[in-house]
């Protein structure tokens, strides 16, 4: 049934009752009640530390299966992540999507093919660095959008899939080979994964060198809390940074390029002006980061606390990962 659409799989599991036993000590939840048992503030479940684990984000929030210590680590960003503080950096977001807006003017004026794929992918990369560092990091501007982030970001997250199915075994090699930059010659999993890290680490470095970090963005008070304790480090401010590059910049693309198909259903036929115009670039590109304290979207496994737990009736031993359908 893996190949079955979530609206199809749904009627299938009502004769098999909520809680279905999927792998070893794994099992999925079919309840709304549960979920919000799971997923609510303050919950017993911790993260899956398989799930969320990568060498790159060693010392980042995403990799801190404990969510008391991962809540300590998301409050640094909490309040440039408030529905007021994002609303003040709409100016900087805007100007981003203006300055999109021209190139794809230059391109039509000339009648240049371009691959919106690519080219939303370049807007919500700078939308997201000048978001969280103030920086323009020049995405946009390149020639045909062949920005290296997102040529080589698709080779990242096909590792990451890779190490996540495969985590017993890919873990220990992943990390090997993230430690010896000559192995990213021969493949470009592991060279896109050095690239990311070298890029965001000169980022953190040329920011923490800066005279006045008030203005910065998004990371100004994890740059605070550096330089008056020195943690988190720049090890993990580099660590937080690629996690957000990578998540700000997939997820809103992949909205905005949905949005798209949506407004155009048929390639022969171009919708007007005044529907483009309805498309909520902003919104897209800022959802992802609102998005960052709130409740989990999808099948994000938990584990189960030592006390165990009783979810839909039935009691749940303890470490077993559970996840919602």
């Amino acid at each position: 049934m893996v190949w079955l659409t979530p609206a199809q799989l749904r009627p299938r599991l009502t004769f098999l009752g909520p809680v279905i036993r999927t792998h070893p000590n794994e099992i999925h939840v079919f309840d709304r009640t549960a979920y919000d048992q799971i997923y609510r503030v303050g919950t017993e479940f911790d993260k899956c530390q398989n799930f969320y684990d990568h060498p790159l984000g060693e010392g980042s929030h995403f990799n801190m299966p404990d969510l008391k210590s991962s809540k300590l680590r998301r409050d640094m960003f909490a309040s440039a992540l408030s529905r007021a503080a994002v609303q003040k950096a709409e100016p900087r977001l805007r100007d981003t999507v203006l300055r999109f807006i021209q190139v794809l003017r230059r391109s039509a004026e000339m009648n240049d093919v371009v691959d919106m794929t690519a080219a939303f992918h370049s807007l919500t990369t700078d939308a997201i660095m000048h978001f969280a560092w103030g920086i323009n990091f020049g995405a946009i501007d390149t020639k045909d959008f062949n920005f290296p982030t997102i040529e080589r970001m698709n080779y990242f997250l096909v590792g990451a899939v890779i190490l996540r199915t495969f985590h017993s075994i890919m873990r220990p090699f992943f990390t090997f080979a993230f430690r010896f930059p000559l192995i990213a010659k021969f493949n470009s999993t592991f060279r896109a994964a050095h690239w990311l890290r070298e890029s965001c680490n000169r980022i953190v470095e040329n920011s923490v060198a800066k005279s006045n970090i008030d203005d910065i963005g998004l990371f100004s008070s994890a740059l605070k809390q550096h330089r008056e304790s020195g943690l988190p480090n720049v090890r993990e401010l580099t660590s937080e940074a690629i996690v957000f590059l990578v998540g700000g910049e997939e997820s809103s693309a992949n909205t905005l390029i949905h949005e798209l198909h949506q407004a155009i259903p048929q390639e022969e036929t171009l919708p007007s002006v005044a529907t483009l115009e309805k498309i909520p670039f902003l919104t897209a590109v800022v959802k992802e980061s609102l998005r960052f304290s709130h409740g989990a979207p999808g099948r994000l496994p938990r584990v189960v606390p030592n006390q165990g737990a009783l979810l839909c009736g039935y009691s749940i031993p303890k470490e077993v990962k559970n996840a919602l359908l």
